[in-house]
């Protein structure tokens, strides 16, 4: 719980620091458009972020530093424009891409400032009969904007970013690793074990536990097994069965039912391993996300989403297992949260 808190708190900070920046701008823009100053808290703010050396920011509120300020944030925007463009063109789908840009979004800021500041001085060479300013309002637009990117950087670091679930489908029933409970096991028609909706139900530590059967339960509709699932309680020690997340789907060929099971609508019982090795995971279950962590190997595959800590998005996980035949021996669909462990 307390590196869910922690997260909440990154992020919280990120959400005021990127409110502060069409504050600052929305500020500087009613002043320029009353014809009259910013308050001083504005220049003092851009006054705190010129960083070392002279300071040579003026506490002007002119045109010219809205112009600059306006500059500075189109820049930021059609630089992420572009570069989500070439990286999807470069063959990321729309999410990866966006998702780069994200994690860029430092380097974008940085890189703006240094083009803003470097076309102001080389504008001022052919016009040197004019007088150059450096404005402490535009410069507390730039300033807020790069605080926010580098909190964004922080906590993109820290949390990742959603990642679309991977669903189990099992005859004409959808489970959600992560997602679903154990009321919607049980409102399926499935039972676990033999055990009541209102079956209380401890969390055990997986760590160190080779026998997966220690921890799971065996999941039966009309008598057929189709697998076993592992189910927690979320974020509590103790918990009622119904209330309970489901957070991992094992299925080998020895379920009576492994032949109706599909994960993102693919028969597992039809897969071997020779069908990764021509397709990634990722590919082969149509799957656009993020970001994804991939390993294919002769009798062992690999798929991971959202590959950053999961303190506060939840990250999926999908494994399978094969004989040096390439015929399956498990699956595993997975959901990891820190709030389940």
């Amino acid at each position: 719980m307390g590196f869910y808190i922690g997260a909440l708190l990154f992020v919280g900070m990120t959400l005021v620091c990127a409110f502060m920046v069409p504050v600052v701008y929305i500020t500087l823009r009613n002043a320029v458009m009353a014809e009259r100053e910013v308050p001083d808290w504005v220049y003092k703010l851009g006054h705190a972020v010129h960083g070392r050396g002279t300071d040579h920011y003026e506490d002007l509120t002119t045109p010219e530093a809205l112009r600059e300020a306006r500059l500075f944030l189109f820049g930021i925007l059609l630089s992420n424009l572009l570069v989500i463009a070439y990286k999807y063109h470069s063959g990321l789908n729309l999410y990866a891409a966006g998702y780069f840009a994200l994690r860029a979004e430092f380097g974008i800021v940085l890189v703006m400032r240094i083009l803003v500041v470097q076309g102001k001085n080389l504008w001022w060479l052919f016009h040197r009969h004019e007088e150059i300013h450096y404005y402490s309002a535009s410069m507390a637009v730039w300033g807020t904007a790069f605080f926010t990117s580098f909190l964004l950087m922080l906590t993109v670091s820290i949390t990742g970013v959603p990642a679309p679930p991977l669903r189990v489908q099992i005859a004409e029933s959808t489970l959600t690793p992560g997602l679903s409970r154990g009321r919607d096991l049980l409102a399926e028609g499935f039972s676990l074990d033999g055990n009541s909706a209102d079956t209380e139900v401890e969390y055990a530590e997986i760590k160190g536990v080779y026998d997966y059967k220690a921890l799971t339960m065996e999941l039966r509709r009309d008598g057929k097994r189709y697998g076993r699932v592992r189910l927690v309680p979320d974020g509590k020690q103790q918990a009622k069965l119904k209330d309970c997340v489901l957070v991992s789907c094992y299925f080998t060929p020895e379920d009576e039912g492994f032949s109706e099971v599909a994960v993102q609508g693919k028969k597992i019982a039809e897969l071997k391993a020779q069908d990764f090795q021509k397709q990634p995971p990722a590919e082969l279950f149509a799957i656009e996300a993020p970001e994804v962590k991939e390993s294919v190997q002769a009798d062992f595959v690999f798929l991971r989403l959202q590959t950053e800590p999961y303190t506060l998005f939840t990250s999926y996980v999908f494994e399978g297992s094969f004989t040096m035949e390439g015929e399956p021996l498990r699956y595993k669909v997975h959901a990891d949260h820190t709030l389940w462990e």
